[in-house]
């Protein structure tokens, strides 16, 4: 039983060949998105919308690729244990500035249905801390998602 035990054990913790970086940021970004549609529990199809034109806008796929993508994606939210699942993907493939950027996304996400819940804003706040976004940064996505800001805002 116990050699059972042990061969099951290492077969769940070998090492398997790491997936694609590119891969991995697509799915992360696209699952942290659905992460925020789901927050205040009315996953809007505005907000659906938003977050395929923002997958499409940023990783330019083809329509096929988009479909499997956020399927993809939505799997990997129904099976994650925490944000942190994806969050450590971003930090250890991203710069900040791109990090900053996938704030800004989570933001328009947000704004789609034309309101931040609460829990929208307190899970984007999560993730950007868990990004290492600073404040000010997580605070211009929100301006220029609600469109206090403009694009070039300070």
């Amino acid at each position: 039983m116990l050699n059972k035990l042990t061969r099951w054990w290492q077969s769940q913790h070998t090492e398997s060949p790491s997936p694609d970086p590119e891969a991995s940021v697509r799915r992360a970004t696209a699952a942290l998105m659905i992460e925020i549609s789901r927050s205040d529990a009315d996953i809007a199809e505005v907000e659906k919308d938003r977050i395929a034109s923002l997958v499409q806008g940023a990783f330019s796929l083809s329509d096929a690729e988009l479909v499997n993508l956020i399927a993809e994606a939505d799997d990997a939210v129904d099976h994650a244990v925490s944000l942190v699942d994806f969050s450590r993907v971003l930090v250890e493939q991203l710069d900040t500035e791109a990090r900053g950027r996938v704030v800004d996304m989570l933001w328009q996400v947000a704004f789609a249905d034309g309101s931040v819940d609460r829990y929208e804003d307190y899970y984007i706040r999560k993730i950007a801390d868990l990004l290492y976004v600073s404040h000010a940064r997580f605070i211009q996505g929100k301006l220029r998602a609600s469109g206090e800001l403009g694009e070039g805002g300070a």
